[in-house]
C-alpha cells in the first residue's frame, strides 16, 4: 500500500518506507516470478484504491490529504499507472 491508501483509511503514515525496493518487487528482466508477483501486488493495490474511493462520497474528493486534493491525487496515480504501463507495453 501506499501513503496515500493510508491516508485514505485514516492510517499513520510517519513510518512508510517511500524506497521503491521495498515498494515492488525488484527483479532482473527475465525474472518471471519477481514479475508475476509485481503483477500480483499492482492489482491488489489497484482493487483497494477502487474500494476505498467507491465508498467516499463525492464531495470528500474536494478535501485536502494532506497537501492535495484526493481528486487531484487519483489523477496524478493513474497518470503515474499509465506512465509506467506506456514503458512496459
Amino acid at each position: 500500500m501506499s501513503p496515500f491508501h493510508l491516508r485514505l483509511r485514516g492510517e499513520d503514515t510517519s513510518s512508510f518506507s517511500t524506497d521503491n525496493d521495498n515498494t515492488f518487487i525488484q527483479g532482473s528482466a527475465a525474472d518471471e516470478t519477481a514479475w508475476q508477483e509485481t503483477v500480483t501486488d499492482t492489482i491488489a493495490v489497484h482493487r483497494e484504491l477502487v474500494h476505498l474511493l467507491s465508498s467516499m462520497a463525492d464531495e470528500k474528493f474536494d478535501e485536502f490529504l494532506p497537501a492535495l486534493p484526493i481528486w487531484e491525487q487519483v489523477t496524478n496515480i493513474a497518470l503515474h499507472d499509465a506512465y509506467h504501463t506506456g514503458q512496459i507495453v
